[in-house]
Order: C-alpha cells, then sequence, then structure tokens
C-alpha cells in the first residue's frame, strides 16, 4: 500500500480494509484492555496500602472499586437491553433517482446501521433530503457492497438514499 497523502485517503484505505465488525471489535478491545490495567493496578494499590504504616486500611475501598470496575467489563452496560430489533431492506428502482426510508423511531441513545447489500455490484449513496442524495456535491460520499454506517437519528425517514446501479440497495437494523 502506497502511503497516503491526505487524511480522505488515509481514511479510505483504512475503510477498504476493515469491515465494521473489525472497527467495532477494535473499540471493545481497547476498552477492555484499559480496564483490565486499571483493574491490575487497583489490586496493586489495595496490597500496598493494606501492609501500609499508620494503621489505615483502604483494602475493602478499594476491593469495592475492583468489584465495580470488573462488573462494568463483564458487559454490565448503563443502557438497558432493548427487547426487540427492526431490520428492513430498500432498494432503489431507477438509479439516479433517490428514495425516502421508511418512518420508524430510533429510540433515544441508540443507533441505526445501514448497510450496502453485499450483494451490490455499484455505489449507494444518502442525503438528508432526494436532491441532496441524487446531488454528487452534497450527499454522503458512498458506501461499497457490505459497507456500512451507524446514524445517531431521530427517524429511519430522516435518510434518502440513491444508488449507481438500478435495483440495488441497502438493509438496515434499529434495536427497539
Amino acid at each position: 500500500m502506497a502511503t497516503p497523502k491526505t487524511y480522505e485517503e488515509y481514511l479510505e484505505e483504512l475503510r477498504k480494509s476493515l469491515n465494521w465488525f473489525e472497527r467495532f471489535s477494535d473499540v471493545l478491545s481497547g476498552l477492555d484492555e484499559r480496564v483490565d490495567y486499571t483493574n491490575k493496578l487497583l489490586i496493586q494499590i489495595a496490597n500496598t496500602l493494606a501492609g501500609a504504616p499508620g494503621g489505615i486500611d483502604y483494602t475493602a475501598q478499594l476491593n469495592a472499586i475492583i468489584n465495580a470496575l470488573a462488573a462494568l467489563s463483564g458487559g454490565v452496560s448503563p443502557i438497558a437491553n432493548r427487547p426487540a430489533l427492526i431490520t428492513g431492506q430498500k432498494n432503489v428502482t431507477t438509479a439516479g433517482t433517490a428514495v425516502q426510508l421508511p418512518d420508524i423511531k430510533v429510540p433515544d441513545g441508540f443507533k441505526v446501521i445501514i448497510m450496502a447489500k453485499p450483494s451490490n455490484t455499484g455505489y449507494i449513496y444518502l442525503g438528508t433530503s432526494k436532491v441532496a442524495a441524487e446531488d454528487s456535491s452534497s450527499r454522503f460520499d458512498r458506501l461499497e457492497a457490505g459497507d456500512s454506517i451507524a446514524l445517531q437519528i431521530t427517524t429511519l425517514k430522516l435518510v434518502w438514499c440513491d444508488a449507481s446501479v438500478s435495483g440495488e440497495g441497502i438493509s438496515y437494523i434499529i434495536e427497539q
């Protein structure tokens, strides 16, 4: 791979070489490693303070912190699990004529994931209006087959979708 000349070229190369799952896994892996390292340091501090002169024993307080961090690293989320999810697909009948995605509410604090269908042979373009999705100067540049984007929006109908090839489209998933 040649060295990218601009930040945008770097991002494009990165996007080509990592799928969304790998990017998501990297984020979680980094968080897990930081929590593990924090736990290790807290255990060392607890052991040091337990034998410190002066008779002050902070072991109980530090153990409570360690247990709380361990619970967090075990998958406890500050946002409750959702009871359901909605999935769907939308195809663009005629390339160059954008279509609006359906009116489905996205719960507060959650995102919709929009993925260009893996079977697509062309590009998918997204915009905030029909005109924006069809206009190369104002739309989201493009999604190739299998690419995805997560949007924290209030409703799916805020997104318009166009395609470079008639009949191609997107899939979406929203927790409800």
